[in-house]
């Protein structure tokens, strides 16, 4: 059986979406100029990318159509989509994966889709707090 794929929608981010996204308090990653649509390839309606993460409890999605754009925070309160399954590109066929989707996406899962975005440079808050869990993590060793 064949997985499903992401759509190969990529949208370049307008200057007012990346101002409010270089607003964003505790930013995951450095800022990009495009996103690629994260739904399943041939979902009907707009396309949906993961534009940034603020700490870790909200993510600011970017939804997108040929007539209208709009930034969506989704957060514990507004919902991810709780589906969970094997992720097709996992070794280990025991391992649960929750969808990283919002709620209300159209068609497949995100664990259910190879993962064939880009991956992103973490923020530098973030590679610090990376490089301190390593040197903790190898000091315990």
């Amino acid at each position: 059986m064949n997985s499903p794929h992401e759509c190969a929608t990529t949208v370049v981010l307008n200057e007012d979406e990346s101002e409010r996204l270089a607003q964003v308090p505790d930013p995951a990653h450095e800022p990009v100029d495009a996103l690629p649509c994260e739904l399943q390839a041939g979902h009907p309606g707009p396309h949906m990318a993961m534009a940034q993460v603020s700490g870790a409890d909200t993510a600011w999605w970017l939804r997108w159509s040929a007539t209208d754009r709009a930034l969506i925070a989704v957060d514990e309160e507004t919902g991810y989509c709780e589906a969970s399954g094997p992720a097709v590109d996992s070794q280990n066929r025991d391992e649960c994966w929750l969808c990283q989707l919002p709620a209300d996406h159209f068609g497949a899962h995100s664990w259910q889709m190879p993962n064939t975005t880009t991956g992103r440079i973490p923020s530098e808050a973030n590679q610090q707090k990376l490089i301190d869990l390593a040197n903790e993590l190898m000091e315990r060793q």
